[in-house]
């Protein structure tokens, strides 16, 4: 290859996960094919150091045991775990269903996604819309999201799509799909705003909704 060299490896000798794969592939703008039980990630001549050993990086994590995602910080009834290249925010849901939300990042905080995943893969090109609720003073969203490695995913991720709800939110907040309505699943709050930005790299000493507000055009 002119503009590069490919990494082989063999899927049935490592513990790859092709969803996974997909995921970081989202995350990084990774080059990743597959053929049969074969996977080849791209590595490009011009990249820097640094992007040159992630699928070496990625590989070691999701085959040596040792790399295994591992909890790093607790935030309330959130927590973040460092997996590879990749930080991770979840919670056990107050009201579970068959389906769970998953937010994501990169360490360097960006290329940020959230995954409502569910355990039969999305096969679509179509859109779907996720609907947040804070489940108070009738503050909603709705988030459109897309197929990616067989899960439904918001990308981008940012703050604000969470703000609103975790702002009304006075205890619990939940998600479901837009055209399912009785498919809730309900998250704590306690914790979220923490750990969700931890992993988008936002200090919490920063209000960032006061600097929102300040930006606005002064009244007249």
């Amino acid at each position: 290859m002119k503009d590069g060299y490919l990494i082989e490896v063999n899927a049935s000798t490592h513990t790859c996960d092709r969803t996974q794969l997909d995921l970081y592939q989202a995350l990084t703008s990774a080059w990743i094919k597959y053929f049969g039980d074969t996977i080849f990630l791209r590595v490009y001549k011009s990249a820097s150091r640094e992007n040159k050993m992630k699928p070496l990086l990625l590989i070691a994590a999701l085959s040596n045991p040792v790399m295994a995602a591992q909890t790093i910080k607790h935030f309330g009834d959130w927590e973040v775990s460092s997996e590879g290249y990749i930080l991770t925010a979840t919670s056990t849901p107050v009201k579970a269903s068959n389906r769970a939300l998953v937010f994501r990042c990169n360490i360097e905080h960006k290329n940020c996604v959230f995954t409502y995943t569910e355990a039969k893969p999305c096969n679509s090109q179509k859109f779907r819309f996720l609907h947040l609720s804070a489940l108070a003073d009738n503050v909603a969203a709705n988030l459109k999201s897309q197929c990616i490695g067989g899960q439904w995913v918001k990308a981008p991720f940012v703050w604000d799509d969470m703000d609103p709800i975790l702002y009304h939110s006075q205890k619990d907040f939940s998600i479901r799909f837009s055209d399912e309505v009785d498919t809730a699943t309900i998250y704590s709050k306690k914790g979220a705003e923490d750990a969700l930005k931890y992993i988008l790299g936002i200090d919490n000493n920063f209000n960032h909704r006061n600097q929102k507000m300040a930006l606005k055009d002064p009244e007249p």
